[in-house]
């Protein structure tokens, strides 16, 4: 016998007659809002037409089945494995939460019309709608930075919107402060007259900051700053505002160079001479490897096309030519970029001339792990520690899309200030993750390379 459910109070009354035994076309949501009998969740069940109205569910009570026939409104239906997949970071969220919150996430596009958040599980990019999904509800001021990043790129004011993916990530405050200055409506880097005092230049500016001086390109240092080799349009075009400071790993595969790109940006006295790599001659752009200015890569800026294949990461072009030259013994014309191999210690050599140092290989870090050899896992805690100071580490953590760990993907790790580690995955640069040292090496630490700052 059908029974239209048209008020508040025939449901609840129908919820209280229900049993544990539930049959519906869609029971992940129907379950939870039935098996709880309770009131106040069915309450907040109910207020919810958007997934009442979806479907015909079937109660059963004593072996009679009751069809409750609902209005229709066209809802994705929230299977088992989605279920299981968005909710393995935040594991009490009731279904009947859950799946309009997945189709509202969904709903938001790009300026380009592009869905960004799917809520399909298995899809690359369903991991961004995981990781917006727990901002929205552990981390409001996450969430609301993630949403304004959206905002910022259908104003035209950003070309990418950042990829989120790690579980209790946090947003890059680099990326943060060019949201700022884009909200406020000022320029992204620091603008001066050639008759601003050098003692205002330093007060405005932290090493690392890139800023101008009329039409000249300057980046702050330790002891002051310097002339960079290309001008301010120039500027604007290979590092516009948060691109410069985010990539999104692309179909490459190279994840080391990336890691790599991504400690010159995120440690400040890296950052100095990144810059510093580039030079201007007219209307080309030489990107010089680091420690070894004769290995190089020319850029037309009249032709960047190339650095938009899809291919490479989703960044600015400046990071884009980075991420290319680092990688020229690696490339092939059919597929792009691939994968260098793990033992490979040299592959990152096109960008930086100094090879990645071993301190201790993976085999011996899992087998002192196992021995509880507490004395080899001190000295490679003391050299973490050196970790933003005076090297940067890229370990091969990998296997996990999300977290970068395991042993197939390279992990950007850039610090470790009071024995937290702070690293970044190449699937998303632009959030980063805080983990305790000692968690750190448990869980994330692999094949490593340490390079000097």
């Amino acid at each position: 016998m059908g029974l239209f459910v048209n008020t508040f109070n025939r449901a609840i009354k129908l919820i209280k007659r229900a049993n544990k035994t539930v049959s519906c076309e869609a029971p992940a949501v129907l379950e939870s809002f039935v098996e709880t009998k309770n009131e106040l969740i069915a309450r907040e069940y109910y207020k919810d037409f958007s997934i009442l109205r979806q479907n015909s569910f079937w109660l059963k009570k004593k072996g009679t089945a009751v069809p409750v026939s609902l209005d229709t409104q066209n809802r994705s239906v929230l299977t088992d494995k989605d279920y299981k997949f968005f909710t393995k970071n935040k594991k009490n969220i009731p279904p009947y939460i859950l799946n309009p919150t997945l189709d509202d996430l969904a709903n938001l596009k790009d300026k380009y019309n592009c869905q960004l958040f799917v809520r399909e599980a298995g899809h690359k990019r369903s991991y961004n709608t995981r990781a917006l999904l727990e901002a929205k509800f552990d981390n409001p001021e996450h969430y609301a930075d993630i949403l304004q990043l959206l905002q910022l790129n259908r104003m035209g004011k950003i070309k990418y919107v950042p990829r989120f993916v790690m579980p209790k990530g946090k947003l890059n405050p680099l990326v943060k402060k060019d949201m700022q200055a884009l909200i406020e409506g000022k320029n992204y880097f620091e603008e001066f007259s050639a008759n601003t005092s050098k003692l205002e230049i330093l007060s405005k500016t932290s090493v690392g900051d890139a800023f101008s001086i009329d039409n000249d390109m300057f980046v702050r240092t330790p002891k002051g700053f310097i002339k960079l080799d290309f001008d301010k349009n120039v500027y604007k075009l290979l590092f516009p505002a948060v691109d410069r400071y985010a990539i999104a790993q692309g179909f490459s595969q190279n994840c080391g160079p990336i890691a790599v790109i991504n400690n010159l940006i995120q440690v400040p006295q890296n950052r100095v001479k990144m810059y510093k790599m580039f030079e201007q001659k007219g209307n080309k752009i030489i990107v010089h490897s680091l420690g070894n200015s004769f290995n190089k890569s020319v850029f037309d800026l009249n032709d960047l096309g190339d650095l938009s294949d899809g291919i490479l990461s989703q960044t600015c072009y400046g990071l884009k030519m980075l991420e290319k030259h680092s990688n020229k013994k690696y490339q092939i014309a059919q597929y792009g970029i691939i994968k260098p191999k793990s033992s490979d210690k040299y592959f990152c050599k096109d960008l930086i001339s100094e090879q990645g140092t071993v301190f201790m290989d993976l085999d011996t870090v899992e087998l002192a792990l196992i021995n509880h050899s507490d004395c080899e896992i001190e000295r490679l805690k003391e050299k973490i520690r050196t970790v933003g100071k005076t090297t940067t580490l890229i370990s091969g953590g990998g296997g996990s899309y999300d977290l970068g760990t395991g042993k197939r993907h390279y992990i950007s790790v850039f610090d470790c200030t009071n024995d937290i580690v702070k690293y970044s995955n190449p699937n998303g640069t632009a959030e980063y993750r805080e983990m305790p040292l000692d968690e750190f090496i448990k869980k994330v630490y692999g094949s490593a390379f340490f390079h000097k700052i």
